[in-house]
């Protein structure tokens, strides 16, 4: 079972509730591409260099497969695809893409497993230079 820490934050955005906190994850550090390769080398005894070339190739086609517009199951992990945030127009023929799209974000809806394991994380609250 995982462990995320999460720290409080005071939102006071217009919309807000006042004098509300919520809690968002803290996250210590990002794993970056060798060490993920270095776990997946331990994982699965096979050669780093494999590994790293197998790894790149997957995150080459994922690039080239989302900018084409078509969304990715990736066994194990879930289905990846694009999304956009768009302002409105009075119409349809007066909607133009490259002018009412704001903002292209990928998702991932979760494989079963992976909504499993992520109901088995128990949470930690983390406060540092945090005054409450």
């Amino acid at each position: 079972m995982g462990k995320m820490r999460v720290t409080p934050y005071k939102n006071n955005s217009k919309m807000a509730k006042a004098d509300k906190w919520y809690m968002r994850p803290h996250y210590d550090r990002k794993i970056d591409a060798e060490e993920l390769i270095e776990h997946i080398v331990m994982d699965s005894r096979i050669e780093r260099s494999l590994v790293d070339v197998v790894v790149r190739a997957i995150v080459k086609q994922i690039s080239e497969e989302l900018c084409n517009g078509h969304p990715i199951q990736i066994p194990y992990l879930g289905v990846m695809k694009l999304g956009v945030t768009s302002e409105g127009a009075d119409s349809p023929e007066e909607y133009n893409a490259s002018k009412h799209i704001t903002d292209l974000h990928i998702s991932l809806t979760p494989d079963k497993e992976i909504k499993k394991a992520l109901k088995k994380i128990s949470f930690e609250k983390y406060v540092k230079d945090l005054a409450i």
